[in-house]
């Protein structure tokens, strides 16, 4: 995608879980109201040189980087730039071969301090969010790839001994996983961002993609569309979104992810533990009519369809309708935290591996909400209905 660079008791809960969601809720508005208001952005740098270079400012596109401004640095090693954007984009600044990432939003203004001998990872950002989340995200890739290169110089000796090797190896593959989870998590938090655009492509020594398998797929997807909301005329989100779609068919080719897209016969079991531990299969709900709800507590359409629920469920649920919802969360404090400051009523599960979890993968789950109605011989009968059209379904099936 981018260019190769290198309290305690509920009550306390639910208020914590409040003063959560208002603050996603603000710095949403104020990312919207950065996007349509001051769309100018400012740099101002400086560097321990009295060279004098040419310091580069490119535009990282898609394919291709584009020259945007250069200046030659002042006799007190100071250098700035200036630049118009309606959304955030991103940048590098170039000194020769050495480069420093940044991603810009618009009204930024960004103080940088370099080094000239080590200009790509000497040097500090601030006044832009994007620009320092980037900064964390090479910084860990960095401690990554120096941990591993002094692995691999240990295994490239023929007089290390197998038994050494073999701790080894599987040190390196821990190191590895542990890059993974970091990556994972912080794409996670940071799902409103561009940077983890960046996480998403990121690589360790240029080489390796950090975020490669099959399942890594669904947190592509999940980012894309949180993007796709906040910058559809981002040319990076609108790449994103497609090579989302592209891995997913290439998987599916293979038989990896068809099950939901064929289905036409029984849904597949689920079993997995609820919020107080107890494992509630799918297939225990007999004689019901039954809701298999796809969510999570970070996604805010989530939330909103949680409400549209409870309406549905508290008219039907007498009858024989209930909800079996499958949480997409990692975190068990926020999801029942979610579970708790909304009143869901109905059975809420996870296995809180999410972007691994193996039921999303199964249910091909590309989007959030998202939802199958189960009739009472356990077909499918409707997918990802509106709070009309299942009004409707329900009564068809129980009235």
């Amino acid at each position: 995608m981018l260019p190769e660079t290198g309290i305690q008791g509920q009550s306390f809960n639910s208020l914590k879980y409040l003063h959560m969601r208002k603050y996603i809720l603000l710095m949403t508005i104020l990312v919207l109201i950065s996007c349509t208001g001051n769309h100018r952005y400012q740099i101002k740098g400086t560097i321990d040189t009295k060279a004098r270079p040419i310091i580069f400012l490119d535009e990282q596109e898609v394919s291709r980087i584009i020259l945007t401004d250069s200046v030659r640095v002042n006799k007190h090693g100071r250098f700035s730039f200036r630049g118009k954007i309606d959304y955030p984009r991103f940048f590098q600044i170039r000194l020769s071969n050495n480069l420093i990432p940044l991603l810009i939003a618009p009204g930024e203004k960004i103080t940088l301090t370099c080094h000239s001998d080590n200009f790509s990872a000497d040097y500090k950002v601030n006044g832009s969010a994007g620009s320092e989340q980037i900064f964390l995200l090479n910084e860990k890739a960095l401690e990554t790839t120096g941990k591993l290169d002094s692995i691999r110089h240990v295994l490239d000796n023929p007089l290390t001994d197998d038994s050494e090797r073999q701790a080894l190896i599987e040190l390196a593959r821990s190191i590895y996983q542990d890059q993974r989870k970091f990556s994972i998590g912080f794409i996670l938090e940071h799902l409103n961002s561009m940077a983890s655009i960046y996480a998403l492509y990121q690589r360790i020594n240029g080489k390796d993609y950090i975020l490669n398998e099959n399942r890594d797929i669904q947190l592509m997807k999940i980012t894309g569309q949180t993007l796709d909301t906040l910058y559809p005329v981002s040319k990076h989100v609108r790449a994103l979104v497609a090579d989302a779609r592209k891995l997913e068919a290439e998987v599916k080719n293979i038989g990896y992810l068809q099950l939901m897209d064929q289905m036409d016969g029984k849904i597949p079991d689920i079993s997995l533990p609820d919020s107080h531990g107890d494992t509630v299969k799918l297939s225990s709900l007999d004689k019901k009519i039954v809701l298999i709800s796809f969510w999570a507590s970070w996604n805010r359409p989530s939330i909103a369809h949680n409400l549209e629920l409870k309406e549905i469920y508290n008219k039907y649920h007498r009858k024989g309708f209930e909800i079996y919802q499958v949480s997409l969360d990692n975190n068990k404090e926020a999801w029942i935290n979610a579970i708790q400051y909304d009143e869901i009523p109905w059975i809420n599960v996870s296995d809180l591996s999410y972007p691994r979890s193996q039921t999303a993968t199964i249910y091909n789950i590309a989007s959030l909400p998202a939802t199958f109605l189960l009739n009472q011989n356990r077909d499918v009968v409707g997918k990802n209905l509106t709070k009309i059209e299942l009004d409707n379904k329900l009564k068809e099936l129980l009235d």
